[in-house]
């Protein structure tokens, strides 16, 4: 993991034209690595602030048998005499 030193303003304004277009290129240069897989830190101080990590695409038809296998695990039980809103209401009473 990588910890950038992207030095970003409280106040979008503190920056000239030069610096902001300093920064805007290291955004982008960051952004870039991101897409290669990379996940870069982003501190304040030394101290983390944000994250930047590649964004997961869905895969659908992993989610389907997930939920696939949810449901068959769900055939043949029951909850007998109950219902799903006694069991959430009789938890909160613990």
């Amino acid at each position: 993991m990588l910890t950038a030193g992207l030095v970003l303003p409280r106040e979008p304004a503190a920056f000239g034209d030069s610096a902001r277009s300093r920064q805007e290129d290291r955004l982008r240069e960051l952004l870039g690595l991101v897409e290669d897989g990379q996940k870069i830190v982003i501190a304040r101080h030394g101290q983390p602030v944000a994250r930047f990590v590649p964004a997961r695409r869905l895969d659908r038809a992993a989610a389907r048998e997930a939920a696939e296998t949810l449901k068959s695990l769900r055939k043949g039980r029951a909850l007998g005499r109950t219902t799903p809103r006694k069991l959430v209401s009789g938890g909160r009473k613990c």
